[in-house]
């Protein structure tokens, strides 16, 4: 008998290294990619096989952004059960509603199961969804980087120093800052810019993806000028975003913009004209009206951005620094607008409609007036128009705000 237990042990030995385990036999082996073709489209693509028949397969991916909560999409592609299977999902950036800026990275995994009950999931793997169409220079300096590929290496300092410029001027003046990366991607001109996009509009020129800490922005060499405006405001939507973001609301967009156009340095005379007009007519914006979206009329959206530029300079040169910075806070915490206005300066929304107006030298509003202002279209208001039109077309053209 104590012979015959090493005899039955060598036995066993022998018959597991010719007949292995059945976990062993139905073990799952995956192999995928992720194939990017910027605007349009991610292709990720899956191989698994196992000895068992594959019942299940599930892509799982989440983008990478500022945002309280992060969210992670499942997908169950089509694929015909087996021993081995290849399926692949594509992901169509035309059926989004909106679009995903140009180095964005998407956190990616896949789940696999087969008829043993046995379960792989890969580890999270991620892809860049880069425009690789251009050969992109590239500048960085503390928390901004700039890309561009049109125009020589001046040019690209030229843009960083102007985005610089404007996260110093916003810090100094207003105590908010960059808490995130941020990064800059020049098109060469409008075409080129709304090339990158999946649903382009003809007057957009640049957008600012705040949550993505991106701008996207259409830039000719020898339109440096506004160009160097333009990255001043829509960089100030980023660090205006990275101030105040919450999960429970947003702010005013009199304060997002009035930051922005403050940022840009003096107010553009055709701005200024609209506003002058306006104050000795008026016919201002009740600020409340200018919390939510902006008109589209040509006149009535410069009124709208003049006066969110005032609105800011006033809060700004009547309070201080250390003001802007609590209101900002504030708001950040998730306060509405009269919670936020009041537990910062003391007053609400009507209250600061009423010191406002004093400190320009326009009549007090008239609370039985409607929340808007609506032209009144005499033949000198007419004239006005026509000079401003083409101001705003270009105006519109060049940039979009979020």
């Amino acid at each position: 008998m104590s012979r015959l237990v090493p005899i039955l042990a060598i036995a066993l030995l022998l018959l597991l290294s010719v007949c292995p385990p059945a976990a062993a036999q139905d073990s799952i082996e995956v192999v995928s990619t992720a194939q990017p073709s910027f605007p349009q489209n991610i292709t990720f693509s899956i191989t698994a096989s196992s000895g068992s028949k594959i019942t299940d397969v599930f892509l799982q991916y989440r983008v990478e952004k500022i945002s309280a909560i992060p969210v992670t999409s499942v997908i169950q592609p089509d694929f015909l059960a087996g021993p081995i299977v290849k399926t692949q999902w594509v992901w169509d950036m035309g059926r989004m509603l909106g679009n995903i800026p140009p180095g964005s990275e998407i956190h990616y995994n896949w789940k696999v199961r087969n008829a043993s009950g046995e379960t792989v999931e890969t580890g999270w793997n991620v892809v860049t969804f880069a425009d690789d169409r251009y050969d992109w220079k590239t500048l960085s300096e503390g928390m901004i980087t700039v890309l561009w590929y049109d125009g020589d290496s001046k040019f690209g300092q030229d843009l960083l120093d102007a985005a610089l410029s404007a996260e110093g001027k916003i810090s100094t003046e207003m105590g908010a800052y960059l808490e995130e990366p941020v990064t800059i991607y020049v098109y060469a001109g409008v075409e080129d810019f709304q090339g990158s996009l999946i649903f382009p509009q003809d007057w957009v020129g640049g957008i600012a993806f705040s949550d993505f800490g991106t701008i996207s922005i259409g830039i000719k060499p020898n339109n440096l000028s506004w160009g160097t405006r333009a990255i001043a405001h829509e960089l100030a939507h980023l660090i205006t975003y990275q101030m105040t973001s919450n999960p429970y609301g947003d702010i005013p967009s009199w304060l997002n913009e009035g930051i922005s156009m403050y940022a840009e340095g003096n107010l553009d005379p055709s701005f200024t004209a609209v506003l002058d007009d306006s104050i000795s007519r008026d016919k201002l914006f009740s600020v409340q009206s200018l919390a939510g979206n902006f008109p589209a009329g040509t006149r009535e959206a410069l009124l709208a951005y003049a006066q969110s530029y005032s609105l800011v300079s006033f809060l700004l040169e009547e309070y201080g620094r250390e003001k802007m910075s609590e209101l900002l806070g504030t708001f950040q915490s998730g306060a509405t607008y009269d919670e936020a206005l009041l537990s910062t300066y003391g007053f609400d929304i009507a209250g600061l409609e009423k010191e406002w107006r004093s400190s320009i030298g326009a009549d007090a509003a008239d609370p039985s007036s409607s929340s808007s202002a609506s032209p009144v279209f005499t033949w000198g208001l007419i004239a006005l128009g026509l000079i401003l039109t083409g101001a705003v077309i270009y105006f519109r053209r060049q940039r979009s705000h979020i």
